[in-house]
């Protein structure tokens, strides 16, 4: 053997252990696996982790990005706007390839224990679950975990809709994404990120709440003292460094490691843990803004974020004329959640006050709650012809002992049942009498034999009231009051 030959040998075992090393070490974030779904029509971020300075290629769909790990490590690429594709094609990053991966639209699943319910515990589970058979649905579950400080990496795989997938998934999410599905027949991804008993201050970053002065004293610090129950069946939930109730917890171990990944948009249902006690109530209204807009920064979008208000929940009250201007903190919750959703940009609300079960605080009926949801994101962001909200009371005018309520979205405005219930009325003693109400066209006339000279007006306004105001749509009216105090 030459002195060359002997050179170029011991040259290639050296080299050898090393491309291994190499190989081993890039990674992708874990959003990026196996049977996901990219989301079409605006630019992909594709991200992960490779030794300092390595060239990282990336390839899609006949379409290549090269771009250099920097100084910590981190490489990112982003894949120019992708037409949908129901059709598996692989994405190759380097020695890495992630298979069977489809293009269409990824909604965000996220909040507290109405969203984790899966599929199996809500309505007719057994028959749903053996129904799901859509293989261009996908599902991404990120374990329940808190944490301190933001991180990169978080679990969970894509996996593919099925019999043995759909069981475990979010009920809303499941409903709403086969809706948004079957509608468009176009690929749907579908990432849950939901803990039980968890407060929206634990979804919001620490410098979103450090923003403010009103939530800057929650930096850091417990949102309640009572510790959360035993995990809800469906939670992900695993204790890991931090109380899943600590402000920015769940943001910094479930949102900030998927982010930026491309998304069509965000469905939420929260709000239980914030109707505790009357001033986090009454603050969600400002709360709620401040998280969406945290979170649109930092996934670099704004995507439409569409909200469920508090479904109808316990046993239902003494008649609201017991106590002087009577208060509800759910209907408080409530009433912040609508002020929310009106005050963000491309939002919605999907009112529930209907389908709700007064002993049980999780109700069964998930597929109106996803449809609700899915006729919001039709009407609005997929521009189709869909009512997506029940009557909307816009303003209140007096006219001697009536007061006259306008509505929007009021077409074929009627009482599901009956003659129609729900509202109350009160002059400046504060105490509300169970009211008339008349529909006349998009109006209702309300008026009460106890009270001459009306001030204020509330409907549906308890946590399990007993009202029935519908459109031709079906969809129930916005619970609200006149004055708002």
């Amino acid at each position: 053997m030459t002195s060359n030959t002997l050179a170029l040998v011991l040259t290639c075992l050296l080299l050898a252990p090393l491309a291994a090393v190499n190989a081993g070490e890039l990674k992708l974030a874990a959003v990026f696996s196996d049977h996901m779904v990219l989301q079409r029509d605006k630019p992909v971020p594709i991200w992960g982790w490779a030794n300092i300075g390595e060239k990282v290629t990336v390839e899609f769909a006949g379409k290549t990005k090269t771009t250099t790990a920097d100084e910590g490590g981190k490489w990112i690429v982003k894949l120019d706007p992708l037409a949908a594709n129901a059709e598996p094609r692989t994405l190759k990053v380097n020695g890495l390839v992630i298979a069977d991966v489809l293009v269409g639209d990824v909604w965000l699943c996220s909040g507290q224990s109405n969203m984790s319910v899966p599929v199996r515990n809500a309505n007719n589970g057994d028959a749903e679950v053996a129904d799901a058979k859509h293989p261009q649905l996908r599902f991404f579950l990120v374990p329940g975990v808190a944490k301190t400080k933001p991180q990169t990496q978080c679990g969970g795989e894509w996996q593919v809709c099925s019999p043995e997938t759909a069981g475990t998934f979010s009920a809303a999410g499941y409903y709403f994404g086969r809706e948004i599905h079957q509608t468009l027949n176009v690929p749907i991804g579908l990432i849950q990120a939901a803990v039980g008993s968890t407060a929206g201050e634990a979804w919001t970053s620490e410098s979103a709440l450090s923003s403010t002065a009103e939530f800057k004293t929650l930096s850091g610090k417990p949102i309640e003292l009572r510790k959360a129950k035993a995990a809800n069946k469906g939670d992900a939930w695993t204790q890991t460094d931090g109380d899943k109730n600590l402000s920015a917890s769940l943001y910094n171990g479930m949102i900030a490691p998927l982010t930026p990944f491309a998304i069509r948009g965000a469905i939420w249902y929260q709000g239980e843990n914030n109707a505790n006690d009357a001033v986090r109530a009454e603050a969600y209204r400002r709360l709620l803004p401040l998280m969406v807009n945290d979170w649109r920064r930092a996934f670099d979008q704004e995507f439409p974020f569409y909200i469920v208000q508090l479904a109808n929940f316990a046993r239902r009250g003494d008649s609201p004329a017991s106590d002087p201007w009577r208060v509800s903190l759910w209907s408080v919750l409530r009433e912040s959640q609508a002020l929310a959703a009106s005050s963000l940009p491309k939002s919605g609300l999907a009112v529930t006050i209907d389908i709700g079960d007064a002993k049980q605080i999780h109700p069964k009926n998930k597929q109106d709650v996803g449809r609700r949801l899915a006729f919001i994101a039709l009407a609005k962001e997929y521009v189709r012809n869909v009512e997506c909200s029940g009557p909307v009371c816009t303003g209140m005018k007096i006219e001697g002992d009536k007061a006259f309520l306008s509505f929007t979205h009021a077409e074929g405005i009627a009482a599901k049942a009956g003659a129609l219930t729900g509202f109350v009325i009160a002059g400046k003693d504060g105490r509300f009498q169970e009211a008339q109400a008349i529909i006349k066209g998009t109006t209702v006339l309300v008026s009460s034999p106890e009270v001459s000279k009306p001030v204020a007006v509330r409907y549906a306004w308890s946590n399990n009231p007993k009202c029935n105001l519908v459109n031709s749509a079906g969809l129930p009216a916005q619970p609200f009051r006149f004055p708002m105090k």
